[in-house]
């Protein structure tokens, strides 16, 4: 039951990492933004901490770790809880839609000042 969910929930990620690449000049940037940007949004999907003010769980609902922590969590629990099916639709809607942006984005040559 964890198999659907770690395979949608990780083209998610990754395509929103295919967007990063394909939008930044070099991979030091991907890096250094990739960090800047996970770090919140951990904190706003609960995965440091559960039961954190309403707001920052709101926030953390229109994004897709959230999502994947959830899914993940249901996947694996031994009293086999059903999955939620609005967290796989997520998860897939971000996978789609990043995989969209990231190949509109892509360009072959480096973008100006890049080096890898």
């Amino acid at each position: 039951m964890g198999l659907p969910v770690l395979v949608v929930g990780t083209l998610a990620l990754a395509t929103c990492g295919f967007v990063l690449a394909a939008l930044l000049p070099n991979a030091r940037a991907v890096g250094a933004v990739g960090l800047v940007v996970l770090l919140p949004l951990a904190f706003f999907s609960e995965v440091f901490f559960l039961d954190g003010p309403e707001w920052m769980g709101s926030v953390g609902a229109l994004f897709p770790l959230l999502h994947f922590q959830n899914a993940l969590t249901q996947a694996r629990d031994p009293a086999g809880s059903e999955l939620s099916g609005t967290d796989l639709a997520v998860l897939a809607t971000w996978g789609v839609v990043a995989a969209a942006v990231a190949v509109r984005s892509f360009r072959w040559q480096p973008r100006s000042g890049g080096r890898s």
